[in-house]
This record gives C-alpha cells, structure tokens and sequence, in this order.
C-alpha cells in the first residue's frame, strides 16, 4: 500500500509540471491481462494494472505510473500474442514506437521524483 503522505507530495509535483494526475487504486496482476479483464477492473475503480511496484517491499512506497499503452494503443496485445496471429511488422513496429515513446515517459517520471527529492 502507497504512503499517502508521499503519494502527495507526488501528486503536487506532477501537478506543478503541468501533468494531469489520477490517484486510485492500482490492480497487481503477476501476468498481461486482456483488455476486457482490465475494463473490468476499472468499472470496480482501479486507475491501471501494474507488474512491477505492487511486489515491492519497503517502509514507504508511491507509485508514478506515465501511461505509455493506453486501450488506443496497446502494448500488451502486440508483445503476448502468438506469431503465427501477428502480421511479420508487428513486433518490429511496435518497438519502434516504443523506443520513440518511451524516453519521453521516463523522463516525465524523472522530473516528478527529482521535484520531491528536492
């Protein structure tokens, strides 16, 4: 569970670098987990499913999550799929766009800690 101390001072910060900001609940799922499963869950409030932060274990945690897959343009879908359902350019576009968008994540992600180390 998040510190909801620190997940303020995360979300003033954000919010001073001009980026929009969603605190709810996020779902742990050890696994990919479909489009439809994850609408599911978000009818029941959580913001996103996450792989990686819900298994860390520390005295105080805050998330910051940049969304870089979206249900417009799903990561998820392209990388699980079996190769044989995927078109040959599948994999390769779908890298492309994510070395092309992922640094921009990342570095809004970077801004927003390095306000609160502050």
């Amino acid at each position: 569970m998040c510190d909801r101390a620190l997940v303020a001072q995360l979300v003033v910060a954000a919010r001073k670098l001009g980026h929009e900001t969603v605190v709810a609940p996020l779902l742990t799922s050890a696994t990919l987990m479909p489009r439809l499963e994850r609408e599911r869950w978000a009818q029941h409030g959580y913001a996103a499913v996450d792989m990686e932060s819900g298994l860390i274990v520390a005295p105080r945690i805050g998330v910051i999550r940049v969304i870089l897959d979206t249900p417009a343009r799903e990561l998820s879908g392209e990388m699980a799929a079996p190769r044989e359902r995927l078109p040959r350019s599948a994999p390769l576009a779908a890298a492309i766009w994510l070395a092309r968008n992922a640094p921009r994540c990342a570095r809004i992600a970077a801004e927003i800690t390095a306000a609160v180390l502050r």
